[in-house]
């Protein structure tokens, strides 16, 4: 079977905008960067568990898309006040914590999620 006969769903990827409000304060609106992307959204379990740098992600969920896919994850800790993706399936928001293969290469891409609540 092919991975693509998984993406049985379809979501929205936001992107945050840093703009400045009246009184002059930084402010975040977020834009639609895609809509209708198919995909997967599959639970985490304890043995899937995603690691990074040897620090586990609080993370809910893995998210497969198609590779080219533009989805970015949480940015450095040198990028003061930037804001990674948010995924939107159905009413439900989650935040990208972490993609593998952000370049893109593999067959598909996979982002780890949180769910907002």
């Amino acid at each position: 079977m092919s991975y693509r006969a998984l993406l049985n769903l379809t979501c929205t990827v936001q992107r945050a905008t840093a703009t400045r409000d009246d009184r002059g304060r930084d402010a975040i609106s977020w834009a639609t960067a895609a809509t209708g992307l198919p995909c997967a959204l599959l639970p985490i379990s304890a043995r899937d568990e995603r690691r990074e740098h040897g620090l586990a992600l609080d993370v809910d969920f893995k998210l497969l898309v198609e590779p080219i896919a533009d989805i970015r994850p949480e940015p450095a800790a040198s990028s003061p006040g930037a804001q990674p993706d948010r995924i939107l399936i159905g009413d439900a928001l989650y935040v990208v914590r972490h993609v593998a293969d952000p370049s893109g290469r593999g067959k598909c891409k996979v982002a780890w999620l949180r769910r907002q609540l």
